[in-house]
């Protein structure tokens, strides 16, 4: 086991797969750096990181520390090159004509929010490749709606979405029911768009996750339920932003902001 101020290089160590936590050749602050670059990796940001390794190389390099500069080259190489699982998946599904509803492109869900029907907001999450692109996020606060009316802030929300110049998705997820998934076709159909819409229904309860899908278009019916666990991921993130969104207006609010 890896673990601080062992006597001797863990086995990962030597082979460097481990920065030498075990034996303190790495200090706090470095290691520190190395788990908030794993995490921006995790969350979409591969070019932020990589922007920053270009510029400490080019430092480096100026200040003729020329091992730290091709350490950072390398980096910078495999970064550059490194292949996502889920491409990988991707490309081993393609080859066996199986493709998956747009889950290895891009989705984006979608999450209406509002409190006895005053203050209604909405949240666009997005996801790429099977994982959270936090930098993608959106938040619209809903204008022209008065009332608890969920399709109409749908409809609101991705319109404003499709007007900007953004990445189009490989497939739309709405939380709701028929009424929410239709409002957001017609968005589509009204920007000439062919865009897979599908809907997670949590039903009265909330402890339902009924898959709502064209029954015109079997093969995305298909995929979206054997993917259904990422669909409810997707879904259940878009709901959480849209609270938080929420919930920072309604403080906003308070403090007369």
């Amino acid at each position: 086991v890896c673990a601080p101020k062992q006597k001797r290089a863990c086995f990962y160590h030597h082979l460097k797969l481990c920065p030498g936590v075990c034996v303190g050749a790495i200090s706090k602050r470095e290691y520190g750096k190395i788990i908030r670059d794993l995490i921006k990796f995790f969350e979409g940001k591969k070019q932020v990181i990589l922007k920053q390794y270009k510029k400490d190389m080019q430092a480096a390099a100026k200040e003729k520390r020329f091992e730290d500069a091709a350490e950072l080259r390398n980096k910078i190489y495999f970064l550059e090159h490194i292949r996502d699982i889920a491409i990988l998946k991707r490309e081993d599904e393609e080859r066996t004509g199986e493709t998956a509803a747009g889950l290895f492109g891009r989705i984006e869900g979608y999450d209406i929010s509002n409190i006895s029907g005053t203050a209604t907001t909405a949240s666009m999450v997005v996801f790429e490749n099977g994982a959270p692109a936090k930098a993608e996020y959106r938040k619209f606060r809903i204008r022209t709606v008065r009332g608890s009316d969920d399709p109409a802030a749908v409809r609101e929300a991705l319109t404003r979405r499709l007007r900007n110049p953004w990445r189009h998705p490989d497939l739309i997820l709405i939380d709701g029911g028929w009424l929410q998934v239709h409002a957001a076709m017609q968005v589509a159909h009204e920007f000439h768009l062919n865009i897979p819409i599908v809907g997670l229904a949590k039903g009265a309860k909330r402890k339902k996750n009924e898959l709502i899908c064209d029954p015109g278009n079997l093969d995305i019916c298909r995929q979206c339920e054997k993917y259904k666990k990422l669909l409810i991921q997707v879904r259940d993130e878009a709901h959480r932003f849209a609270i938080k969104y929420h919930r920072e207006l309604r403080n906003k609010k308070m403090k007369g902001v």
